[in-house]
């Protein structure tokens, strides 16, 4: 009994022993083990210090180019659909016109043949034509009237197989007989240049002629125009000395037309 006394004392003084010795380390390891912390925090912070600029830089950089790139995209996808609405715009025009066209009544006794427009020298002040894709090759001769939906564009100038030259009613190189379509009153229009309004020479002062009068081809005989092709608008009257002095609009927008209308000979009655 005494030795197991004695060996349980050992063991106790052993713990105690232990106990305060962890104490006393602890004290002397928590100050150094703070400061070590501490200083691993420091360089906690100022590493992040340090890495913020970097970080910030590089993503405005991945930022930025990604803005680019996807900038680049859209404006390739909406100058596609630019180009795709013009295309589909300018197709919608050309089958207005097209219908429009195809609604013209030719004069009886008539036949015709539809043309592209497929160049012009309207800016040329000495020459105002139209060059279209019809030729000899498809019966156009020249001489032949041409007319677009609206009215009369002109005369067959000049012929090659596959094209041939229009001379516009704007040309002060050409003449039309034309009767205003409300008195019955005959006149002559002569060109001014595209832009401008067609001339009336040969209006008496008793003519009947007022602003917005229509005026039509006569059709008189030797004449190079069948009769009742819109030509125009009287958009100003003055009397002069003599004659009137009448200004017509023309009833065609030359510089805004894609196809034409030549008229062949007439048809066998």
């Amino acid at each position: 009994m005494a030795v197991s006394a004695s060996r349980s004392r050992s063991v106790l003084y052993v713990v105690v022993l232990s106990s305060v010795t962890l104490l006393a380390f602890g004290r002397i390891v928590s100050p150094v083990r703070g400061r070590i912390q501490d200083r691993l925090a420091t360089l906690d912070e100022v590493g992040s210090r340090a890495a913020s600029p970097v970080n910030k830089a590089l993503g405005k950089a991945f930022s930025y180019e990604q803005l680019k790139r996807e900038n680049a995209r859209l404006r390739t996808e909406l100058d596609a659909a630019r180009a795709s609405g013009l295309r589909f715009d300018d197709a919608v025009r050309e089958r207005k016109e097209l219908l429009a066209l195809d609604g013209f009544v030719d004069p009886d006794g008539y036949k015709s043949i539809r043309a592209r427009i497929v160049g012009s020298a309207l800016n040329n002040f000495t020459e105002e034509t139209l060059r279209i894709d019809r030729g000899s090759n498809d019966g156009v001769l020249v001489d032949l009237p041409v007319v677009s939906a609206s009215g009369l564009i002109g005369r067959i100038q000049s012929v090659s197989p596959k094209h041939a030259s229009v001379e516009l009613i704007t040309d002060p190189a050409l003449s039309v007989g034309v009767r205003f379509a409300r008195s019955g009153e005959v006149a002559i229009a002569v060109g001014q240049h595209t832009g401008k309004p067609l001339r009336l020479d040969l209006v008496a002062l008793s003519a009947k002629v007022a602003k917005g009068d229509v005026v039509v081809t006569s059709g008189l005989q030797n004449s190079r125009f069948p009769a009742g092709i819109a030509v125009g608008r009287v958009r100003s009257v003055r009397a002069g000395s003599i004659l009137q002095e009448v200004q017509v609009s023309p009833a065609v927008d030359l510089e805004r037309i894609g196809f034409v209308k030549v008229l062949l000979i007439r048809a066998a009655p």
